[in-house]
């Protein structure tokens, strides 16, 4: 009889750690909260639109080609342009070059004034800081100028969803700033997406592992403990016994799962700082649409949205002929507000881009609330290790990262796969893992 694995949550990390956890023999649940799995992946297909609530790509690493095949997936790239990223600074609508963000401080000479450029040319004599870590304004500013940390600042909040920039830990969400890499050491993996939208990978996973996992939907686990060599899961609905667990929900879900047993780890959890997230999609007859230059626009601080996505110039298929679907991005307070004001908003933010054209009005709109993802500030390197230290002490629990490892589906993939490794390794040093 195979040794059993819970997995509690069932977003992009769970998923891919059910998947693995399966291929490699094991008796798999996969225990969910909500009522669907994919957690901030979900795609709405209808009337010839494609609409996301969260994510719309995912970057095309080995890894995630390599799962994509086994899925029979056939990755998506985006549609030609010359210029994909622009973004609004003091008025103007500005081309950013096209490369990964942490390269971002190299490549932007051309928008700086002859004096932003002669600083940038002096970046290769500024030395590391003494710390062991360093924020993102301080180090921008120190290496690279004040006038391009007022030209940079938003790309980098938008890199990582809209988190405020200045006291951004480097180390932690732009590593090859960090390490002085002005050309990433591998080339950059470009983002990919499906003809069905990026729910088509959470159906795919789906369907090879249906029939093969118990659990499902609509199952919150409140507590975990452990009797003996076996881990005790518990929902409303009754328990299950695991010889091993993995959590792949947030920092704050496993801080409640385990405050029962284990408060320390649950203090150290509560401790890992959170933004709230949201979007709005907009469907519009092109007819009297301003300009959309390139695929995606970042907004300046004047705004109150994070950015504009031309959802249906980036990618093929996501809207009729004739019609343009169009995302708002949203991140902090105003994430949290109703569905009516956050699409009216949505609206105000398109006409002033527009500048002060009324808008069309849109023919239909999808407001997403997506929850919260974690903040990786100044310091985040030695809350990770210390919570990573604390779920030492419990044998046979496991993370699928908890988000605090890197915020793309990419990441998620990883660390779920990296996940079932030890747990394969702390199961071969069991005595009778399959008869526990």
């Amino acid at each position: 009889m195979p040794a059993r694995l819970a997995v509690i949550g069932g977003g992009a990390a769970g998923l891919a750690a059910a998947y693995y956890a399966l291929r490699a023999g094991l008796e798999v649940s996969v225990l969910e909260a909500s009522p669907r799995f994919g957690g901030k992946i979900f795609s709405l297909v209808g009337d010839g639109f494609v609409v996301e609530s969260g994510p719309d790509s995912l970057p095309a690493t080995p890894e995630v080609l390599e799962l994509a095949g086994e899925l029979g997936l056939e990755p998506l790239s985006p549609q030609p342009s010359p210029n994909p990223l622009y973004l609004v600074h003091r008025g103007q609508t500005l081309a950013l070059p096209d490369v990964p963000p942490a390269q971002l401080p190299w490549a932007i000479g051309p928008l700086l004034s002859p004096a932003g450029r002669l600083r940038l040319a002096l970046e290769r004599l500024v030395g590391k800081p003494a710390e062991a870590d360093e924020g993102l304004e301080p180090l921008i500013r120190r290496r690279f100028g004040d006038q391009a940390w007022a030209l940079l600042a938003r790309p980098f909040s938008h890199a990582v969803y809209g988190a405020p920039p200045e006291d951004l830990s480097v180390r932690s969400a732009f590593a090859a700033l960090w390490h002085h890499e002005p050309e990433p050491s591998t080339p950059p993996a470009g983002p990919v997406s499906f003809a069905g939208g990026m729910g088509s990978w959470v159906n795919a996973l789906l369907r090879c592992l249906a029939g093969k996992v118990q659990g499902g939907v609509g199952l919150e686990v409140v507590a975990i403990s452990r009797e003996g060599e076996v881990w005790q899961v518990y929902t409303p609905r009754g328990k299950l016994e695991a010889e091993a667990v993995i959590l792949a929900t947030s920092a704050q879900r496993a801080a409640r799962i385990l405050r029962p047993i284990y408060p320390q780890a649950t203090a150290l959890l509560n401790q890992v700082p959170t933004l709230s997230v949201a979007t709005v999609s907009l469907a519009f007859h092109e007819e009297g649409l301003p300009p959309l230059p390139g695929h995606q626009v970042i907004l300046d601080e004047s705004y109150q949205a994070e950015s504009f996505l031309w959802a249906s110039r980036r990618w093929p298929g996501r809207a009729p002929e004739g019609f343009q679907l169009v995302r708002v991005n949203w991140a902090g307070e105003r994430a949290r507000l109703g569905d009516a004001d956050l699409t009216r908003l949505s609206q105000i933010e398109l006409e002033r881009f527009g500048g002060g054209r009324r808008m069309p009005k849109p023919l239909a709109s999808w407001p997403f609330r997506l929850g919260t993802i974690p903040v990786y500030r100044v310091g985040h390197g030695r809350r990770v290790e210390a919570i990573e230290s604390a779920m030492d002490r419990m044998p046979g629990v496991f993370t699928a990262g908890l988000g605090l490892k890197g915020l793309s589906l990419a990441d998620s993939l990883r660390e779920g796969r990296r996940a079932v490794g030890r747990v394969l390794n702390y199961l071969a040093l069991l005595p009778n893992p399959s008869s526990s």
